[in-house]
């Protein structure tokens, strides 16, 4: 399942890589993507530059309804610009629009391949901040 706290609204829900699973409805196989590991990622430099979790909550069940929701808020400890652009856009609801989603392509075999696509996450890398 994971820490709640880092977990992405496609996971809270139940609906990690809806698309892709019902493509491999016939093939068995159901599964998340890398996007996940985005959101999970700009919730970490969240959590790095603030001390305190994105969606922090005193029970995981708030916690899951505030990630569902995804409104996330400039707190006061993220003071760079290009810090709360990279983490900001990480953690967007939609799995598909989060920064660095398009650097790689599932392909949808029996073996679920990721293929990197011309640059893989350098964009992440290149980022200003």
């Amino acid at each position: 399942v994971g820490t709640p706290d880092f977990m992405s609204p496609e996971a809270v829900k139940g609906t990690a890589a809806l698309e892709e699973a019902e493509k491999q409805k016939t093939d068995g196989v159901v599964g998340a993507d890398h996007t996940l590991d985005l959101y999970a990622f700009g919730a970490v430099a969240f959590q790095l530059h603030t001390g305190m979790t994105p969606y922090w909550s005193p029970s995981p069940y708030l916690s899951f309804l505030k990630i569902k929701r995804g409104n996330l808020m400039r707190p006061w400890g993220i003071a760079d610009d290009d810090a709360w652009d990279l983490i900001s856009s990480m953690m967007r609801l939609d799995p598909h629009s989060r920064f660095g989603a398009d650097c790689f392509e599932l392909k949808s075999n029996l073996k679920r391949t990721m293929v990197k696509k011309e640059g893989g996450y350098d964009v992440i890398r290149n980022h200003a901040y």
